[in-house]
């Protein structure tokens, strides 16, 4: 059990027993509210611990995504870079050679 779920589990209790000591629950509806609390805080615990397992994927599928994207655009400028040196090369070899002549 989770510190903070013992934390509220105390605080109930806590409550609960006050209110018994003046009189102001009976002792069946305690027990089915009591249920129904700890169902609830049980269905609250697997649902957080699902969106949270459901958050760590996105984010590790969004970084995997982002990577790709990243290496996809970095190819994309060497080439662009590479075509253009290739052009520099090429019209300073055309510029030598006319000035040969």
């Amino acid at each position: 059990m989770a510190a903070s779920t013992r934390s509220i589990g105390k605080t109930v209790r806590g409550i609960t027993l006050k209110a018994l000591e003046q009189g102001e629950l009976d002792r069946a509806a305690l027990r089915r509210v009591t249920g129904a609390v700890r169902s609830n805080l049980k269905a609250f615990e697997r649902q957080l611990a699902k969106d949270l397992q459901a958050a760590r994927r996105v984010g590790r599928d969004a970084a995997a995504q982002s990577l790709s994207a990243t290496l996809a655009s970095s190819a994309m400028a060497a080439r662009a870079a590479s075509g253009m040196f290739a052009g520099i090369a090429d019209a300073l070899a055309q510029k030598q050679g006319s000035r040969r002549r």
